[in-house]
């Protein structure tokens, strides 16, 4: 994996963000919004090479970035990372690519699995509840809402055009307690080429909901 050296701790945390593994518990269901199912619990199809799924999502990541400036590259790279490829149990059942759980703001279809949490220096297995889509599509689409429905990503949106900060900043603001998840991320968008699939700025069509911060 041709994947880039970063350095969280010299980084001062934004005052949107939080750690989560300091002020969450791992039974909490905000501890953490993006968790990998352990590999025990995944069912895995081999029916999809990794060009397939690039070829079946890359569009719609392409289309929801268009509506929301939510960088594709990173859309992509969350898919492959959290899925394995769309192949998962939850990615396969539950069309959830991107591991985001079912909090108690979520009204849709929900499944249970364990997970590997990140918790005071090691990782842990718990039981979480997932939520549940019809299409990857939704999955892309709600992943994208999200990060517009939790004020503490903002700092996030204000860096949507760069990518490699984007992941930097959904890092450090709690989506992952994975603490190599964001050089993980950028690993495999420059591995992929997935670059390829960000759409510029000049090229965005907002949709109502994808409000961003005055400063971005």
């Amino acid at each position: 994996m041709n994947s880039k050296t970063m350095s969280f701790e010299s980084r001062r945390p934004h005052p949107f963000c939080r750690k989560p593994q300091q002020q969450l518990g791992p039974f909490s269901a905000q501890a953490s919004w993006y968790s990998l199912p352990n590999s025990f619990t995944w069912h895995f199809s081999t029916d999809m090479t990794p060009a397939q799924f690039l070829d079946q999502v890359g569009p719609a990541a392409q289309a929801v970035c268009k509506q929301t400036g939510i960088p594709s590259s990173i859309t992509l790279a969350q898919g492959i990372l959290e899925s394995g490829w769309g192949r998962s149990q939850l990615a396969t059942v539950g069309k959830n690519l991107f591991g985001i759980k079912a909090d108690t703001s979520w009204t849709g279809k929900v499944m249970t699995l364990p997970t590997r949490e990140f918790f005071r220096g090691k990782f842990i297995t718990v039981e979480a509840k997932w939520r549940v889509y019809d299409t990857w599509e939704d999955s892309i689409r709600d992943h994208a809402k999200f990060f517009f429905d939790n004020p503490r990503y903002a700092p996030a949106l204000i860096n949507s055009t760069d990518p490699e900060k984007f992941a930097q900043e959904i890092q450090e603001c709690g989506y992952a307690t994975d603490p190599q998840y964001a050089e993980k991320l950028m690993g495999i968008v420059h591995s992929r080429n997935l670059t390829q699939f960000d759409v510029p700025r000049n090229q965005w069509t907002l949709l109502d909901w994808a409000r961003y911060p005055t400063n971005a």
